[in-house]
């Protein structure tokens, strides 16, 4: 099984929160939600809750995110472990798209349901009236923002 699900594992600031892409035993991906986009990179090390760890071959992960993304950086962390970025993704549907070809590349099953993001942003498009990113008026004073994000 393949999941995208909420994640605390990096130490983010402000309004940033992060996401996971697990599949079987496996993190493969972290995302970082930020003001306007989203910043993919490759999992180099397990969760803190002992949930998933990490991929055995972090060269091989690499390889893979930097095939499917065919944009972004190489780098390694404080311990020297590889990992990949990609920066500036704009749609929750084109990360588990990405999240789904790096897993079947790596032999791991894909994430079949929509993750949360997906989902709101599906809400946002849907009583969307203008095409120029403004929040869409829900209810009772309550807008979602094209970033899937409820605000008063």
């Amino acid at each position: 099984m393949a999941i995208i699900t909420k994640s605390d594992k990096l130490e983010t600031t402000g309004e940033f929160n992060q996401t996971k892409m697990g599949s079987e035993q496996y993190v493969l991906l972290r995302t970082i939600h930020e003001t306007n986009s989203y910043t993919l990179m490759t999992a180099t090390a397990k969760e803190d809750d002992g949930s998933y760890i990490a991929f055995p071959d972090l060269n091989k992960l690499v390889a893979a995110a930097e095939n499917v993304l065919g944009r972004g950086e190489r780098c390694t962390d404080n311990w020297g472990r590889p990992y990949f970025i990609c920066k500036e993704i704009d749609h929750p549907r084109e990360i588990r798209d990405l999240a789904n070809r790096i897993a079947e590349l790596l032999d791991l099953p894909p994430v079949n349901a929509p993750w949360a993001d997906e989902e709101m942003r599906d809400i946002y498009d849907e009583f969307s009236v203008s095409e120029d990113g403004e929040p869409a008026y829900l209810s009772d004073g309550v807008y979602v923002s094209s970033r899937g994000r409820l605000e008063d």
